[in-house]
């Protein structure tokens, strides 16, 4: 039986008001749960979409080998090129001062290691091993990276604005200073000449061995026995290269 004071009167709360108030929290609990979820779910998709937009062309991963020759431009320039089993990236600035920002992509089974920037003007930020960002203020001077590439990689992403605009024609990939259509640009090891990949024993099925005689190095040896992928496409590069020199 409830007591009759007054003060115990406001404090005293029956089993059937109890069962009321739970009745009442549940629903109340699903519901802010539910916002939370769909809050979250839209957050990570805002956060994909910026961190990952639509590749704008797509090259041969093999055009990336060689240096450029670095010419006089009215623009800021960009060059990209692969050599001594390094990326190299290298941006030629204008007369005027412009912000430069860029980022590095690789798939998941690759890493980006070793970073060396040439100067303390240049940011670099390494959130995860398969992406690298890169920020400079451009100041009459060259800036750039070197970087090494490595993992079970089957592609390179590389994307660039300056003063916040993508601009594709003030990038030059390789010797032959390619220059994309559109950025994001992707070189692609799957889109290389199907004649160059079996020339070369770029051999992409994981577990196979290369078939003879287009299993052998152009010197007529055998490809050795690699353990990995990356290895093998490596290899594979460095003998392309080797060709590409006439060595």
């Amino acid at each position: 039986m409830p007591p009759r004071g007054a003060h115990d009167l406001k404090c005293y709360r029956t089993p059937m008001s109890r069962h009321r108030s739970r009745a009442l929290a549940h629903p109340l609990l699903r519901a802010r749960t539910a916002a939370l979820l769909v809050l979250c779910a839209a957050t990570l998709a805002r956060s994909v979409v910026a961190a990952a937009p639509a590749v704008g062309d797509t090259m041969p991963f093999r055009i990336l080998y060689g240096r450029p020759t670095f010419v006089t431009e009215a623009g800021i320039a960009c060059y990209l090129w692969s050599e001594g089993g390094r990326l190299h990236v290298r941006l030629v600035p204008s007369d005027s001062r412009r912000r430069v920002r860029g980022e590095l992509r690789t798939s998941r089974a690759g890493s980006f290691r070793d970073v060396t920037p040439t100067s303390e003007d240049l940011v670099v930020k390494q959130a995860k091993p398969s992406k690298l960002e890169f920020e400079t203020h451009t100041a009459g001077k060259e800036e750039g990276l070197d970087v090494t590439l490595a993992g079970d990689f089957n592609q390179l992403t590389l994307d660039l604005t300056i003063d916040d605009a993508r601009t594709p024609d003030a990038v030059r990939i390789g010797a032959r200073r390619e220059r994309p259509r559109a950025l994001p640009v992707r070189l692609d090891v799957k889109g290389a000449d199907p004649s160059w990949i079996q020339r070369f024993g770029l051999y992409l099925n994981r577990g196979g061995t290369p078939p003879s005689p287009r299993g052998a190095t152009p010197s007529g040896a055998p490809l050795p026995a690699l353990a990995s992928l990356g290895a093998r496409r490596r290899l594979a590069c460095t003998i392309w290269c080797r060709c590409e020199r006439g060595a």
